[in-house]
């Protein structure tokens, strides 16, 4: 049912642009394109023939790209300067006459599109030696939350910023606790997909931060949680290992990053017993992020 829903769906979506496509096409080939041009070529193209020469092009150009169907003898071999022919007795554009017909409605197209006098334009990015970097995460993590789905993104920027700590980088960092305060704001109306980015996200950037400048009932709130944020799953399996706080059966931990049942009995058989916790995890040393002070948690 649902491959038929999807063929039906796509067959209309390629149905319309397919017909927006001829559209726009006719539109622009205006009268010199058949009077003026067209009388020097070889076999041009009749206006009466063109639309249906367009949709004989396009079904042709989809059957070649998306079927992988070879293109009929009459169009692959070479016509000279012949702009048309005919494939089951209708007529077609030959590569030759799709390149005239696309020239010259580009042409138009531009010609009786709007003007524009002068236009602001930033050119910076243009210049040689300019390039476009994302921003470290020590510069938007802070940030205040909008949505539960942004989240996910400022976990991986948190782990990165852990890793940062863990070889000795110095980081600078803004204060957390407004972006904590956001995550149990948006907690309760979070879809089930992403509450496990947030918990974790709280948990960890607590854990990292000296006791101080932690979010208010951040204690309490790893209590109430810690079961959820800690079940089976990738992000777990990440912050999880960083923090030490994982005791999951072999099999579990690998159905959970999705490695099969027979990678993971080929470990267990090497590894023997249940992937257990272990305080004894690499935390950072205290180290200064600007006027905040990560430390060792608890």
């Amino acid at each position: 049912m649902a491959d038929s829903v999807r063929e039906v769906l796509l067959r209309h979506e390629h149905a319309a642009i397919a017909r927006r496509n001829r559209a726009f096409m006719l539109s622009h080939a205006d009268d010199s394109y058949f009077r003026k041009e067209g009388v020097a070529g070889g076999r041009p193209v009749a206006r009466y023939e063109l639309e249906q020469a367009l949709r004989q092009a396009y079904n042709l150009r989809s059957s070649y790209v998306h079927r992988l169907s070879a293109l009929p003898t009459s169009i692959s071999h070479p016509h000279g300067h012949w702009e048309s022919t005919t494939v089951d007795r209708r007529p077609v554009l030959t590569f030759q006459g799709l390149y005239r017909l696309t020239r010259r409605v580009i042409e138009h197209f531009v010609a009786t599109g709007q003007k524009v006098e002068t236009e602001t334009y930033d050119y910076t990015l243009e210049q040689s030696c300019v390039i476009s970097v994302e921003f470290a995460p020590q510069y938007w993590v802070w940030r205040p939350l909008a949505k539960p789905a942004e989240v996910r993104m400022r976990l991986e920027g948190m782990l990165s910023l852990a890793h940062s700590l863990l070889i000795g980088e110095k980081v600078e960092l803004g204060d957390m606790r407004p972006v904590l305060a956001d995550v149990e704001r948006l907690l309760p109306q979070a879809p089930t997909a992403t509450r496990p980015s947030m918990l974790l996200f709280h948990i960890l950037t607590n854990r990292l931060f000296a006791a101080e400048q932690r979010s208010p009932g951040a204690q309490e709130f790893l209590e109430r949680y810690a079961a959820e944020a800690f079940a089976p799953g990738p992000e777990a399996v990440i912050v999880g290992t960083y923090m030490g706080e994982v005791d999951w059966p072999l099999e579990e931990h690998s159905s959970s990053i999705g490695i099969s049942r027979s990678v993971c009995g080929r470990a267990a058989s090497t590894h023997p017993g249940s992937w257990k916790r272990r305080r004894s995890s690499p935390w950072p040393s205290a180290s200064a992020l600007g006027a905040t002070r990560m430390e060792r948690g608890a």
